[in-house]
């Protein structure tokens, strides 16, 4: 049985946009921009990063200009606007990863806790919170 998976994107120098991977954990997008090309100015939604593999990224965050080359990681924070350009005389090429943030969040509270197969009650007056994402 094997414990990995693999996933693949193509390898050209024309415009690209191509989704490689789309998990509940993750999403990653493959992106190539040939020169003076740029993609549609956006504000994130989710926490981005975003992985030059070649060229030069030139990125605006809120009104604040950028370069990256390749070998650059670049984290970007939840509804940030951002404009992604190619302005450079060769291909742009970088991946893009993020976990998207559902919409609504579900709480829940816990007064008892499990320990192998037994059902523990919490002291009184303590309990548990966690917050699950939900669609």
């Amino acid at each position: 049985m094997r414990i990995y998976q693999v996933y693949r994107f193509t390898s050209k120098d024309e415009r690209c946009i191509e989704q490689v991977v789309n998990r509940d954990e993750v999403q990653i997008n493959h992106i190539v921009l040939p020169p003076q090309e740029k993609l549609p100015e956006h504000y994130s939604n989710s926490n981005v990063y975003l992985v030059v593999v070649r060229g030069v990224l030139y990125l605006t965050l809120e009104g604040e200009e950028r370069r990256f080359s390749a070998g650059s990681i670049v984290a970007v924070p939840y509804r940030t606007r951002m404009d992604v350009r190619n302005e450079h005389s060769e291909v742009l090429e970088f991946l893009l990863s993020k976990r998207l943030i559902r919409k609504g969040t579900t709480k829940c509270k816990f007064t008892t806790l499990r320990r192998g197969g037994d059902i523990l009650p919490l002291p009184r007056g303590v309990s548990l919170i966690c917050n699950t994402q939900g669609v």
